[in-house]
């Protein structure tokens, strides 16, 4: 069990690592569109008030489309790191049952010797006691 808790680790570290090469690489895609639009503003700063204005309204709509990308990477991450926190307390829970049920069993395997122990006991006390009786009745019928 412990092996397979570090195996699932070693693969959620995995998983957590790609997922952030992915989102570097997808950040600095975007940085450098935004750094090329950037340039493409300068280049035509005096031709056109519009096109200037234009070209701003597409940075801020990238910002905000890199924005709303990191909230999303930020909110899968925490989905699963929810989700890995969720299976570990299912696998604790579900160890913690086993042992009950090991120790309910082991208690029941007791309970049940002690009984067939106490009515070996009691067995062989009634053979005791008919032995005895026995006894006495043979001695009383010696003695009359």
């Amino acid at each position: 069990q412990r092996l397979q808790a570090t195996f699932d680790q070693e693969k959620i570290d995995s998983l957590k690592q790609s997922q952030e090469l992915q989102r570097e690489k997808h950040e600095n895609s975007m940085k450098r569109t935004i750094a090329e639009l950037e340039a493409k503003e300068e280049s035509v700063r005096n031709a056109a008030d519009t096109t200037q204005a234009e070209l701003r309204a597409r940075i801020r709509e990238l910002e905000g489309t890199l924005a709303l990308q990191k909230e999303d990477a930020l909110a899968r991450e925490k989905d699963q790191r929810e989700r890995q926190e969720h299976e570990e307390e299912t696998k604790r829970v579900e160890g913690e049952q086993q042992k009950k049920l090991e120790a309910e069993a082991e208690r029941k395997a007791r309970e049940q010797e002690f009984e067939e122990r106490l009515a070996q006991a009691r067995a062989s006390w009634a053979a005791a006691e008919e032995e005895r009786r026995q006894q006495s009745e043979a001695e009383r019928e010696r003695q009359e």
